[in-house]
C-alpha cells in the first residue's frame, strides 16, 4: 500500500469519518497501490471533513467531463511522493450505479452500508452480502456486463459470505424467506438461471432503489452532443481536467538532455487520469515539413542544389515560426479549459541563431550577396521574428531546465561541436522566465531520481493551479 494511502486511511479512521470502499472489493487494494481506482463511499454528513483530509494530503479535486458529471460523485487525485504514483479516488456521497455515463440508480438503504461495513487492512469495506445484492442489481441495470469481472466479483463474494450472515442482512432488507432462498441459491450454484431472479429483483428494487429517468435522458444527450460535435477538437477531454485553469509546462535543455524522453514519460504519468497533451515546438526528428523532406533528398555537391537547399531551409524556418505561434495559441486555449500542456522545447527571442530563437537573420542573411535573394531572405527573417515575438507573449506557468555538463552532453551527442554545446549550456542557464515557476534539474543524475524530482515539481504547480 502506498504511503499516501496509509496516511489517508489513518486520518479517515482517526477522524471518525463514515466511509467504505463500496464495490469491487475483491481487488480493492489495487486502488490503494496506485494501479486502479478507489471507489470510496463517504457519508453525506461527513463530506466536508473528508475533503479537508484530502486537501491536507495535497490531493486535488479534478473536474470530470461534463457528460460524466454526477451531483453525488467527485474525482480526487493525489501524488505518492516516494513512488511517484498517482492515486485516483471516486468520492461517492450517494451509492449510485447504472449504465456507463448515466448512473441512474441510487441505493436507498444508505445508512445500512455504513452500519454493516467491515474493517480489512485498515480500510472499511462494504459488507459482502450488500455488495452481492448490488452486484445483481448492477448486472440487471447494465452497469456491469463484462463476464470476467462478474465472475471475479462473484467468486470473491461466494467464498466470503456465510449462510448466517446472508440471512441476517437479507432479513434487515425486508426480503421474504423464499426470496432469500432463491438469492442464496444463485451464490451456491452458478448454473441457476438468473432470469428466475427477475421478479424478485424488480420487487426489491422498487423498495430499495431509486431510478432517475429524466437524469438518464439528460446525461445521454450531453454525451452524444459532446462526442459528435466536439469529439475532434481541443475542447473534447477524455480525462479529468483541473477545476479552474490548466497549465503550460515547458521543458528546455541542450542536446542530449533527454527532453523528448522525459516529456513522453511525464505525459504518460499524467494521462493515467488527468487531461494532458504534448506539444513539440522544435525542428528535430519529430518535426516534418515538405521543405525539410525535399531538402534532405537534394545532392550536397552541386552549387545550385546547395543554394536551393538553403532557400528551402529559410522557408522552413519561417513556416516553423508560424507553426510555433499557432501551436502555442492552441495549447493556451487547451490549458484555459483545464488541460495540462507539456512542451518539448520553447521559443525565445533573446539569443538569435540558436536554442529555438530566430535563426534566419543570424545564420543565413549574412552569407548572401545577391540582392534579390537577400531581399527575400530579409523578408523571411522579418516574418520569422514577428511570429516568434507573438509566440513568446504566451508565458508558460512552469519551466523545467534540464542541465547537463558540456562533457556529458558531448558524450551523448558526439556529432555536436563542443563550443556550440558550451554556448547552449550557458544560454539555457541564463534564459529568464520572470512570470514562470522555474526549476533546474540535473539531467546527468539517475533517471528515476530526475523523474521523481520533476513529478514533485509539477504536482506542486498542479496543486497551486487547482487551488486558485
Amino acid at each position: 500500500m502506498l504511503d499516501i494511502s496509509r496516511q489517508l486511511l489513518h486520518e479517515l479512521n482517526r477522524g471518525g469519518i463514515r466511509y467504505l470502499h463500496w464495490k469491487g472489493n475483491h481487488h480493492f487494494k489495487d486502488g490503494w497501490n496506485g494501479t486502479g481506482d478507489i471507489d470510496l463511499l463517504v457519508h453525506r454528513d461527513d463530506e466536508s471533513p473528508a475533503k479537508g483530509i484530502l486537501k491536507e494530503l495535497n490531493c486535488i479535486y479534478a473536474k470530470t467531463q461534463r457528460y460524466r458529471t454526477h451531483d453525488h460523485v467527485e474525482d480526487w487525485i493525489g501524488l505518492d511522493e516516494p513512488s511517484g504514483k498517482l492515486i485516483h479516488l471516486h468520492l461517492h456521497f450517494e451509492a449510485v450505479f447504472g449504465r456507463e455515463l448515466v448512473d441512474e440508480y441510487t441505493f436507498v438503504p444508505y445508512d445500512l452500508c455504513f452500519e454493516e461495513s467491515l474493517l480489512e487492512d485498515g480500510c472499511q469495506i462494504q459488507n459482502p452480502v450488500l455488495e452481492y445484492l448490488l452486484l445483481l442489481c448492477r448486472i440487471k441495470t447494465g452497469d456491469m456486463t463484462d463476464p470476467h469481472k462478474i465472475a471475479a466479483n462473484r467468486s470473491y463474494l461466494t467464498e466470503t459470505i456465510t449462510n448466517e450472515e446472508f440471512y441476517r442482512i437479507m432479513n434487515k432488507l425486508g426480503l421474504t424467506e423464499n426470496e432469500i432462498r432463491l438469492l442464496r441459491q444463485t451464490m451456491l450454484d452458478d448454473t441457476v438461471d438468473m432470469r428466475l431472479l427477475h421478479d424478485t429483483l424488480n420487487q426489491w428494487m422498487k423498495k430499495n432503489v431509486r431510478h432517475a429517468a429524466l437524469e438518464s435522458f439528460r446525461r445521454k444527450w450531453i454525451f452524444y452532443y459532446t462526442q459528435r460535435v466536439k469529439g475532434r477538437s481541443l475542447s473534447f477531454f477524455s480525462k479529468k481536467a483541473l477545476p479552474n485553469s490548466g497549465l503550460l509546462i515547458a521543458f528546455i535543455g541542450q542536446d542530449g538532455a533527454g527532453k523528448s524522453t522525459v516529456t513522453d514519460d511525464t505525459v504518460q504519468w499524467l494521462t493515467w487520469k488527468l487531461e494532458a497533451r504534448k506539444f513539440y515546438l522544435g525542428n528535430g526528428e519529430h518535426y516534418h515539413s515538405w521543405q525539410k523532406s525535399l531538402r534532405l533528398k537534394m545532392p550536397r555537391n552541386n552549387p545550385l542544389c546547395k543554394m536551393i537547399a538553403g532557400m528551402l531551409a529559410v522557408s522552413d524556418l519561417k513556416a516553423l515560426a508560424k507553426k510555433t505561434r499557432k501551436t502555442l495559441a492552441r495549447a493556451a486555449k487547451y490549458a484555459g479549459r483545464g488541460g495540462i500542456a507539456i512542451f518539448d522545447r520553447y521559443p525565445q527571442t533573446t539569443y538569435a541563431g540558436i536554442n529555438d530563437g530566430p535563426k534566419i537573420r543570424e545564420n543565413y542573411l549574412k552569407k548572401i550577396n545577391n540582392s534579390v535573394l537577400r531581399a527575400y531572405v530579409s523578408h523571411c527573417a522579418d516574418v520569422e521574428e514577428k511570429h516568434l515575438r507573438q509566440a513568446v507573449r504566451i508565458v508558460p506557468n512552469a519551466v523545467i531546465k534540464l542541465i547537463l555538463p558540456p562533457e556529458e552532453s558531448l558524450r551523448r551527442k558526439p556529432e555536436e561541436d563542443i563550443n556550440r554545446i558550451i554556448r547552449k549550456n550557458e544560454i539555457i542557464k541564463n534564459l529568464a522566465f520572470e512570470n514562470s515557476e522555474v526549476i533546474t534539474i540535473d539531467a546527468a543524475q539517475d533517471y528515476d531520481s530526475e523523474l521523481a524530482a520533476i513529478k514533485r515539481f509539477i504536482w506542486s504547480c498542479i496543486r497551486m493551479a487547482a487551488a486558485e
